[in-house]
Formats: structure tokens, sequence, C-alpha cells
């Protein structure tokens, strides 16, 4: 059974599902953020929508990870 606790991060960006590698740094904002997450329970249908919660904003990468800024720093987020 997954639970909040268990499930992986997953964000849609552009049509694209990103997954929480584990890495998270310190690293601070730079630059225009893409967008702002909104929660779902289910796995995103639409960009923006995350499986972790409300309110964390998001920037793509030119090289395409995905950084998603949380409370405890900067999530790394990979493309599936």
């Amino acid at each position: 059974l997954m639970t909040s606790d268990t499930k992986p991060g997953i964000i849609q960006v552009n049509g694209e599902l990103y997954y929480d590698s584990g890495e998270v740094t310190k690293e601070e904002k730079t630059g225009e953020m893409d967008g702002i997450s909104r929660h779902t329970d289910l796995v995103p249908q639409r960009d923006g929508e995350s499986t972790f919660g409300y309110g964390s904003e998001y920037q793509l990468a030119p090289d395409g990870t995905l950084y998603v800024f949380m409370e405890d720093g900067r999530h790394v987020f990979l493309k599936y």
C-alpha cells in the first residue's frame, strides 16, 4: 500500500512525467521559475500537477533536469 509518505514524488511538466531522484541540494533559486505545483492523488495528468503537494516552485534546466524547490532544499527530478 502506498501512502503519501511512501509514494515517489512525480510531477508533469510540458507533457512529460518527472520523478524525484532523491538528490536534494541547498542551492538557491536563480532566474525565473517555470511554474508552481498543484497536488493530485493520482499520476499527474496535467502540467504542474504533482503527487507531493501544493505550491512548490519548479524550474526546467537546459539539460532536461527538473528542479523543484521545497522547504528542505532543491530536489532533482529526472524524466521517466
